[in-house]
């Protein structure tokens, strides 16, 4: 069963493969669904947040952990919505940043997985090239 976002844009942002098979990669974004990492940025600390949704029904997106085994179940191709919070963090306070919000398409390539990734707006500086670095740090 494919997992596909019907209104994908038909072009896309950057071209990239991952070496894991699309079980691992599946799994390995999933676990991303709020999890955190915290950067350095000159002398600011910024955290960025990942939230994570899963196509469903072919016109919405729902958080990946509304739906159960979704590397089991999921084949050929499935379709993510991924949303950065950019947070910057102080000693008095927490200060937001940006969101940045892209969707990712995966598709099984045997031993590897194909990915197309695409900015949604124009919010944050954050680009592809990015989420690709991000999702392969992750994913190692």
């Amino acid at each position: 069963m494919r997992r596909i976002y019907h209104r994908f844009p038909p072009g896309c942002d950057l071209n990239f493969d991952i070496d894991r098979s699309f079980p691992e990669l599946v799994r390995c974004i999933q676990k991303l669904h709020h999890s955190h990492i915290t950067n350095k940025k000159g002398v600011d600390l910024v955290k960025l947040t990942f939230l994570v949704d899963v196509a469903d029904k072919k016109t919405q997106f729902v958080p990946v952990d509304y739906v159960s085994d979704i590397a089991e179940t999921v084949t050929e191709a499935v379709d993510f919505r991924i949303t950065l919070h950019e947070t910057m963090l102080t000693p008095e306070k927490s200060i937001p940043v940006s969101e940045n919000m892209f969707l990712i398409r995966v598709n099984d390539a045997g031993n590897r997985c194909d990915c197309f990734a695409v900015k949604e707006g124009r919010q944050g500086k954050m680009d592809a090239m990015d989420l690709r670095e991000l999702l392969k740090g992750a994913c190692e």
